[in-house]
């Protein structure tokens, strides 16, 4: 099956799309229009293949790949503009013992749900309950902010949080905003350990 690397938010002009697959050849595809073919014996033994120059479509692209006697495809649509926040936490239900802690990945997405990997929106969080940040993050090496904050500038459309447990069970309540986007809560609830 073909991977199809996501581009950025774009308006105008042409991308340089890649595609990672371990088939033979790879079609790929903007809408119904075919782009054209590429060999995977062209290429290193990677399997990455890159196509420059694509006309830019705000709309679907579909590397179609193959392999003797074999098929498959996969889907890529282009995101709009920045809508809304979406948290993805490792666990939600943690130990009150002072030391568990959830993960949570922090997404921005556009209104259909798609990521915005170029977003690079500040978020900020605002915690309730019996819990603590232990730090957040956004995954730029070359972002100075600090760790211990309540704001994080995204990269790449993302930004990582990570709560901490307390000694107290209770739930924690995690709020994550910008300007402009629909903000996100989620809910961890920590219990004592039997």
């Amino acid at each position: 099956m073909p991977k199809l690397a996501e581009n950025w938010n774009q308006t105008t002009g042409t991308v340089d799309v890649v595609t990672y697959t371990s088939c033979d050849s790879v079609d790929l595809f903007v809408n119904s229009t075919k782009i054209g073919t590429k060999q995977s014996s062209d290429f290193a033994t990677n399997g990455v293949m890159q196509w420059t120059n694509v006309p830019w479509n705000p709309a679907s692209s579909r590397p179609s790949a193959s392999r003797t006697a074999r098929s498959g495809h996969r889907q890529h649509q282009d995101a709009g503009a920045p809508a809304k926040i979406m948290l993805k936490p490792d666990r939600t239900t943690l130990y009150a013992d002072g030391n568990d802690a959830s993960s949570i990945e922090v997404d921005i997405e556009d209104a259909d749900g798609n990521p915005v990997f170029g977003a690079t929106n500040t978020v900020e969080f605002a915690m309730t309950g019996p819990g603590r940040s232990l730090g957040i993050a956004s995954g730029d090496w070359k972002n100075n902010e600090p760790f211990k904050a309540t704001s994080r500038k995204a990269y790449q459309g993302k930004a990582l949080v990570v709560i901490q447990s307390t000694l107290v069970p209770g739930t924690i309540n995690l709020m994550v905003s910008s300007e402009g986007l629909t903000p996100a809560l989620l809910t961890l609830t920590t219990q004592k350990q039997y």
